[in-house]
């Protein structure tokens, strides 16, 4: 069991063999629907996040793509680093947190995916009846589409290597209509 956290979504998994689905639909509903975020839980991953910073900031080619994204989408937040900012994880308390998830986790906002040896009517049957008591309104969001700031954005860091990125959005639309119009 295990967990990260993306740019645009939380993922929490499990892998089990196949007869072991009801324990995995039971530690995935349980902590969806029961997180503790005990305080000193918290402040333990606190020191964790901030260690994890610290290996980002030295680690070039992890470092660029944070400076990559805050250069290329300021302001918002797909240009946030994963980890967030040190002020900001220092402020962090169990009230903070706890509102957060209550607000950004909820049934509008969750997918359930299997992969595996699995039947469609026994992964419906064993998340149905655990997530019954699931409830709550999502917080609403201003969304903004990014707005690409493009440039060429030079950071000086002490190192004997060199990492360079690029970003081409739309990209993927211009592959598919070329594949489109090929075939």
């Amino acid at each position: 069991m295990d967990a990260f956290t993306a740019k645009e979504h939380t993922c929490f998994y499990v892998g089990v063999l196949d007869q072991h689905l009801e324990m995995a639909a039971d530690l995935l509903s349980d902590v969806l629907l029961h997180p503790r975020f005990d305080a000193g839980d918290i402040e333990r991953e606190k020191a964790v996040v901030f260690q994890e910073m610290k290996m980002v900031d030295d680690t070039p080619d992890d470092l660029v793509h944070d400076l990559f994204a805050e250069k290329a989408w300021p302001g918002h937040p797909l240009g946030r680093p994963i980890l967030g900012r040190r002020e900001v994880v220092e402020k962090l308390d169990r009230e903070t947190i706890l509102g957060h998830f209550r607000g950004e986790y909820t049934p509008t906002r969750v997918t359930v995916a299997v992969a595996g040896n699995a039947e469609h009517d026994r992964v419906v049957e064993a998340f149905a009846g655990r997530f019954e008591s699931f409830r709550g309104p999502a917080l609403t969001h201003v969304e903004v589409a990014p707005v690409l700031r493009p440039g060429v954005h030079l950071i000086s860091k002490p190192l004997e290597q060199v990492q360079v990125v690029m970003g081409f959005p739309g990209i993927s639309e211009v592959s598919r209509s070329a594949t489109r119009s090929i075939s």
